[in-house]
């Protein structure tokens, strides 16, 4: 994307990605979308109503979770301050919390009983073949529109 960017003559390229958690914490912080919660993330719902929350990781280990909508601010700073932030690397952090408390705020926050789970080794191998099935078909969909943006489709 970055040489696109580039050949396109664009003048700022912002690259996001969670922050390095490895050289920021030696590995004992994860960085987490919140919005993971509506596409990769595992949550579920139990006959009874209650919401299970669902990492292969343990209830105790904290992780910090950034909305994506709070990074416009963000942006905007380095846009308008760009001969300050090019070639800078940004960490932006949320909320650090742990992942039993996920459960917790959430139930505070709706009234929607909630709880967090520890996914088991079987489970969590599901989610990672669900992860990359919609990940292959998002690429299919982008590969295909681009033909069409360039009047190459099979029609």
């Amino acid at each position: 994307m970055a040489d696109v960017a580039a050949a396109l003559e664009i003048p700022y390229y912002i690259f996001s990605t969670p922050a390095d958690v490895e050289r920021i914490s030696d590995g004992k912080l994860i960085v987490f979308y919140m919005q993971n919660w509506t596409t990769y993330a595992k949550v579920s719902k139990s006959d009874d109503g209650v919401i299970i929350f669902e990492l292969p990781i343990d209830l105790k280990t904290e992780f910090d979770m950034v909305d994506v909508n709070d990074t416009g601010r963000i942006v905007r700073e380095i846009l308008d301050n760009s001969k300050k932030f090019v070639g800078q690397i940004i960490d932006v952090c949320g909320d650090v919390m742990r992942f039993e408390d996920v459960a917790k705020i959430f139930t505070k926050v709706t009234g929607i009983p909630a709880i967090s789970k520890t996914l088991g080794e079987e489970e969590f191998q599901k989610m990672l073949k669900l992860i990359l099935l919609t990940c292959i078909h998002g690429l299919n969909f982008m590969v295909h529109t681009q033909k069409k943006i360039n009047g190459k489709t099979n029609r």
